[in-house]
């Protein structure tokens, strides 16, 4: 990937996020750099064209863009649980 999308990565957690979501995918996101992100990706294809499943990754890529701005981020989470307990 020219931008450095681990792209195996971005799938296991693309299909942890569609079939068994849980909280440790959103903090598995966290700690990825941005550039690095779904987000991130150009839509080039290079993926695509090396993939041995023929998966249209910028496609996938695109979707979990979208799936991954609704998770909701850990450190927020943290935030909200430590105002909440001060209450």
């Amino acid at each position: 990937c020219p931008k450095k999308i681990d792209i195996p990565l971005m799938m296991r957690l693309y299909n942890d996020i569609k079939f068994q979501a849980s909280f440790t995918t959103g903090m598995q996101f966290d700690s990825i750099p941005l550039e690095q992100q779904p987000s991130s990706c150009a839509g080039c294809g290079e993926c695509a064209k090396m993939c041995p499943q023929k998966i249209a990754i910028p496609e996938v890529m695109k979707d979990l863009a979208e799936r991954v701005s609704k998770i909701p981020k850990w450190a927020d989470i943290c935030r909200e649980r430590a105002a909440a307990s001060r209450r």
